[in-house]
């Protein structure tokens, strides 16, 4: 069975998570909100992490469901506030999955209309708060571990008007291949390029087209389909499985 063709009924045979902990940035909402069920449907305790404080009603909706989860109120960006959702994700043990998901993506606009500041808050966000939580995450893995960066289809084709954007995303594939050579095989980093989708407030809450996991052409594919919100996050939570045989990339 392959997670392209899997339902929700069918993740259990798929991977096993039980006794993992897990921590989702911006888990409150969209694609972070599913992956957080996901992983959590596995077996694993997901931490969300999120600075919409909505992300308390997404874990308590899983607790009531029968899953392991819990919230913490954290802006990423913020030093000690990412320090104590890595730290409260571990509980003061070990930390075995990481899902840098938070982001943002503000149009750009015109190359000559983007301000340093634009570019600088991009960059914060997007790259410098993901190599912060995978080096923090990092510390809680040394028994091994998997961190999931989401990276995005503009990493490789860029577009008009998204520059900063490509630009912090490109970034982002360099840094999980850099983590991944440098903490070796302990440590398992992927970096899932989703084609579109959709994410409050920019779109509505439901998965359009993705690029399933370590697939990086620019070209269309028969394979970049419509599909239901189970299939895209259930290739994502893939790298988090130890029934995986994954390799460096």
């Amino acid at each position: 069975m392959s997670p392209e063709t899997a339902d929700l009924a069918d993740l259990p045979t798929l991977i096993d998570l039980n006794g993992r902990r897990a921590l989702v940035t911006g888990g409150a909402k969209g694609i972070g909100a599913a992956i957080a069920a996901r992983l959590a449907q596995a077996g694993a305790h997901v931490t969300i992490a999120d600075l919409d404080p909505d992300g308390r009603t997404t874990a308590e909706a899983l607790v009531a469901a029968g899953r392991a989860a819990s919230f913490v109120l954290c802006d990423i960006t913020n030093a000690s506030q990412l320090d104590e959702a890595v730290r409260s994700a571990a509980d003061d043990g070990a930390l075995d999955i990481l899902v840098n998901n938070a982001g943002i993506f503000p149009t750009t606009g015109p190359i000559d209309d983007v301000t340093d500041a634009f570019v600088e808050r991009m960059l914060e966000v997007n790259v410098r708060a993901q190599y912060s939580a995978s080096r923090n995450a990092a510390r809680f893995m040394a028994n091994g571990g998997s961190i999931v960066n989401l990276a995005s289809i503009a990493a490789i084709r860029g577009g008009a008007n998204i520059t900063a954007y490509t630009v912090s995303k490109a970034a982002v594939v360099g840094l999980t291949r850099a983590f991944a050579n440098e903490l070796g095989p302990r440590t398992f980093g992927s970096t899932p390029s989703p084609r579109a989708s959709s994410t409050p407030p920019e779109c509505k809450s439901s998965w359009r087209r993705c690029a399933p996991v370590g697939w990086t052409s620019a070209r269309p594919s028969p394979r970049t389909r419509c599909v239901s919100p189970a299939n895209p996050i259930t290739s994502l939570a893939l790298p988090c499985s130890s029934r995986q045989t994954l390799r460096r990339s």
